[in-house]
């Protein structure tokens, strides 16, 4: 599974490297969507097991 968070972050990191080749200038919007933007791509493993532990889960519903 490790693997799979590695190979998902790489081709987000690499994404970015790409997109920001072209930037000259960098103001405080531009800083704050950038970390929030990487902070999204760190969270993905948490957001990924949690989903696979509590996603078989189902909510039971009261009877007619």
């Amino acid at each position: 599974m490790t693997g799979c968070y590695f190979g998902a972050i790489a081709a987000a990191w690499s994404s970015h490297h790409d997109i920001f080749r072209y930037v000259r200038r960098i103001d405080t919007r531009l800083r704050t969507l950038n970390t929030t933007w990487l902070l999204m791509i760190v969270l993905t493993p948490f957001a990924t097991q949690l989903l696979m532990v509590r996603g078989h889960e189902t909510v039971e519903t009261p009877p007619p």
